[in-house]
């Protein structure tokens, strides 16, 4: 009969003046119109960080590509992500500023990630 291991769970710490990805988030321009990361539904969830995960094992020369998940993730927070009635609001606090939706989006999904771990 195998024994099951225990497994530790490891909490990262923070080193003095270092802020987690959710207060990040949280001072970023549109993070009031989407839902918090820690109260999204568990599918909304695994279909944001599987989008990311397309991204895995990219570089510089795939930028285009890379572009191209940002602005699906986008495009799924805007439908699935954003307040009741603030889906229109959160698309035009980015109209024509794709490094400020690629920052945005990556801080929630960092926010989104970190939520999550914690809850485990």
């Amino acid at each position: 009969m195998v024994e099951k291991s225990k497994v530790e769970k490891v909490t990262p710490t923070l080193e003095a003046g270092e802020r987690t990805a959710t207060e990040v988030f949280n001072e970023l321009a549109g993070a009031d119109l989407v839902v918090p990361p820690y109260a999204l539904s568990p599918s909304h969830a695994a279909r944001l960080l599987a989008h990311v995960a397309r991204v895995e094992g990219m570089g510089e020369d795939d930028f285009g590509q890379i572009l191209g998940v940002a602005a699906d993730l986008f495009e799924y927070m805007a439908a699935h992500c954003a307040r009741p009635g603030r889906a229109r609001d959160l698309e035009e606090q980015f109209t024509g500023d794709i490094e400020g939706m690629m920052n945005f989006v990556m801080a929630y999904v960092g926010a989104l990630g970190e939520s999550k771990r914690s809850s485990n």
